[in-house]
């Protein structure tokens, strides 16, 4: 009956004259649209404003002639609004830029982490100075890391950005009939002030939508408010969180249900600065064994995504599942990342099954050959049990009279940094929170070669805390710290290198005591090579020369392999070493393969620079095979001499090949423990001739009785004038 009365009504409204022209003082009004439309002018919002930092309003577009039952108000100009600051020495961690659009973040540009390592150069001897550049000429230098971008579909355009408020629908409270949807994403909401209670230590900002009841066709009022959508922006000084809190107040009389779509964290970029072509990007999410009460995450790399169907949501948790909660959701790059939590309504609780969120991922074309992953959330719908029966729940229940359901949200965004995730406190930007949502996760360490048991975590980990540990004493330069770490494992592994090459001399000198043997059988199998492979293989076995003494050798080598690709995959993904320099003008980045010289074309398997520190590696890796012990030419058969020369050879090729492009933090760890070694092999092998002519000295020399012969008889002394005595 309500809805046939509203129906008959509207028919009359139609009728009337259209309402005077509005005084340009007031506020800007437009007739709704049907539902799922955006509710904004026909004409689109207005031209883009440049950001402001202040608190003024942009001024208003002129108002509208026409009125109907259920309208909002014209949208504003389209702007963009600043919070936090890009100047470390506020204590800002970052700089948003907001968008009234969806009341969206555009960009998230953190102050001290910049796209290049000239900028980072810059800044570190001249914060000021490399702002003043930066505004003055914005082209010449690539500027802050920008963590949070708008994402754009390539096949229709459409634009996605961060956290922007998506469909609304309002249902009645009684029998759950939908009177009003719209779509807030590509809405213009007003700006309010924000309030003047606010800390001294923070900055806000306040957007608002509403929707009004206006049967009469006259201009709206209050007394006309049917709801309003409110959402607030805050960052804090020395804090990586940006604080969301999204309402739904209901000004009617009677209550109402509310569904509304959230985007979340979206546009962290692919990580192309590290030289990888390798879309490194990961969707991580984590969600609460109430049993057992733990916490357990996910990842799913971008690889996934092409499994996925397009513009479909694929919805990876609930708030409200009776077992496995979801708490938060994220996307994560090299060294970056960003995460969205929602804050349950009581302090003592992880999850906020009350709000009934459903998690999910959308996968979207960037490109012809990549796909991005879009975060939402949304909040309200779910299935409730009543009297065992299935009942679908149409969305949050807002209380009448002015009152609303709140949500607050914790917005991360910052480096992956081990200390930082872990809310380590005394940390800069750390918050207890951290550590108890377990973002310690989102430092994945990723496989080497793909291979998931190369990725050792907990070795990992522990060779970044090392790192950062010997930093210290290197005054923060990073390749001091590896050159330390080098010496380090080499005095530790000392004596098992010492063993390996005594024990490679002493195989040595056997295989060289069997010449005669193996001659032998060479020339009595001289016409069987296969008995002869075996007779040889027996021989060395009895004497204990066999293929177990040979590896030996390769001992040290394969000890320490579990280090390097520990080592690797601590650097790639410890933040720490991004843009770290060891030398002013080369190795500025140790995170990154050490170019000396680039070029615009692509070469296979080397890329578009001439990196130095692999070609030191592949000299250091040929020294060190020509010192180590080998067996002697006469000892081999012709095919393994030939192997063993194409191994010389091989190897330096091999390790070449393979560590050409690798991070110069790796490069530099291995090529400086080769160059030890083979220092270290140069002074144990010394050491060895020396106790051999010793040992040598030492020998007791057994007189047989008789008369020795006049070859072996000591000389007698002459006297004088050459006569003998």
């Amino acid at each position: 009956m309500m809805l046939l009365a509203w129906y008959v009504q509207n028919q009359q409204g139609q009728n009337k004259p259209a309402a005077p022209t509005q005084p340009a003082s007031a506020l800007a009004t437009q007739a709704s649209r049907p539902a799922g439309d955006s509710g904004g002018p026909s004409s689109g919002p207005a031209a883009s404003t440049p950001a402001t930092a202040g608190g003024r309003d942009q001024p208003q577009t002129s108002p509208s002639q026409k009125w109907d039952r259920w309208i909002t108000l014209q949208q504003p100009a389209h702007e963009k609004f600043l919070i936090g600051s890009l100047d470390s020495s506020t204590g800002y961690k970052f700089q948003v830029e907001l968008d009234n659009l969806g009341a969206a973040i555009y960009t998230v540009k953190l102050s001290e982490h910049f796209i290049s390592v000239k900028d980072r150069q810059f800044w570190a001897k001249d914060p000021k100075g490399y702002e003043e550049a930066l505004a003055k000429e914005p082209g010449k230098y690539p500027g802050h890391y920008s963590l949070l971008n708008p994402g754009v579909a390539y096949e229709c355009g459409k634009q996605f950005l961060p956290m922007a408020t998506g469909t609304l629908t309002v249902s009645l409270a009684k029998d759950k009939s939908v009177f009003g949807q719209w779509n807030l994403q590509n809405v213009a909401w007003r700006r309010v002030p924000a309030a003047a209670t606010a800390p001294s230590d923070s900055q806000s900002a306040v957007y608002e939508w509403s929707v009004y009841y206006n049967p009469q066709q006259v201009e709206p009022t209050g007394e006309m408010l049917l709801f309003t959508v409110r959402k607030t922006y805050t960052v804090r000084k020395n804090s990586f969180s940006v604080d969301v809190s999204l309402e739904l107040i209901n000004h009617w009389q009677r209550p109402i249900w509310v569904t509304i779509e959230q985007n979340g964290p979206t546009g962290v970029p692919h990580t192309v600065d590290a030289g990888s072509a390798v879309d490194e990007r990961q969707t991580v999410y984590a969600k609460y064994n109430l049993p057992a009460k733990k916490i357990s995450s996910s990842l799913l790399a971008s690889d996934k995504l092409t499994k996925m169907s397009i513009d479909s949501p694929e919805e990876l948790g609930r708030s409200d599942d009776p077992e496995n909660q979801c708490l938060w959701l994220g996307q994560t790059n090299k060294f970056f990342a960003s995460v969205l939590y929602v804050k349950p309504p009581g302090q003592n609780e992880l999850s906020a099954p009350q709000y009934r969120i459903g998690w999910r991922l959308t996968a979207v074309d960037q490109t012809p050959t990549s796909r991005n992953g879009l975060m939402s959330i949304l909040i309200g719908p779910g299935n409730a049990q009543t009297d065992g029966k299935q009942e679908y729940l149409h969305g949050l229940e807002v209380p009448p009279g002015g009152k609303g359901v709140r949500l607050d949200m914790d917005l991360f965004a910052g480096p992956k940094d081990r200390e930082l995730l872990e809310g380590k406190e005394g940390v800069a930007g750390a918050k207890p929170l951290y550590g108890q949502l377990q973002y310690i996760d989102l430092l994945a360490i990723s496989p080497c070669c793909n291979i998931e048991f190369c990725a050792v975590s907990w070795l990992a980990l522990a060779m970044m805390w090392l790192l950062k540990a010997l930093s210290g004493l290197t005054l923060g330069n990073f390749g001091l710290a590896i050159m330390v770490l080098v010496l380090v494992v080499r005095v530790i592994m000392h004596p098992l290198t010492r063993y390996s090459q005594v024990s490679m001399t002493k195989m040595s000198k056997k295989m060289a005591a069997l010449q005669p043997e193996i001659q032998k059988l060479r020339e009595k199998y001289a016409d069987d090579k296969a008995e002869l492979n075996r007779q040889m293989m027996l021989l060395y076995r009895q004497q204990g020369t066999g293929m177990s003494s040979g590896m030996l050798g390769c001992l040290p080598m394969l000890v320490q392999m579990p280090i390097w690709v520990a080592l690797w995959s601590g650097i790639q993904a410890s933040v720490e070493l991004r843009h770290a320099a060891f030398l002013p003008v080369w190795i500025t980045d140790l995170a990154a393969p050490d170019a000396i010289l680039s070029w615009t074309f692509h070469i296979p398997l080397i890329g578009n620079s001439l990196n130095l520190l692999p070609l030191l590696l592949t000299v250091a890796m040929y020294l060190q095979q020509k010192l180590t012990p080998q067996m002697t030419a006469a000892a081999m058969t012709p095919e393994q001499a030939s192997q063993q020369k194409m191994m010389k050879i091989m190897l330096p090729g091999m390790m070449l090949l393979i560590f050409y492009n690798m991070p110069s933090g790796l490069n530099l760890y291995i090529m400086a423990s080769t160059f030890v070694g083979v220092i270290e092999q140069y002074f144990i092998r010394k050491h060895i001739k020396e106790k051999e002519q010793q040992d040598k000295s030492k020998e007791t020399v057994v007189v047989a009785p008789g008369k020795m012969s006049r070859a072996n008889r000591p000389k007698k002394p002459k006297g004088p004038f050459w006569f003998k005595r």
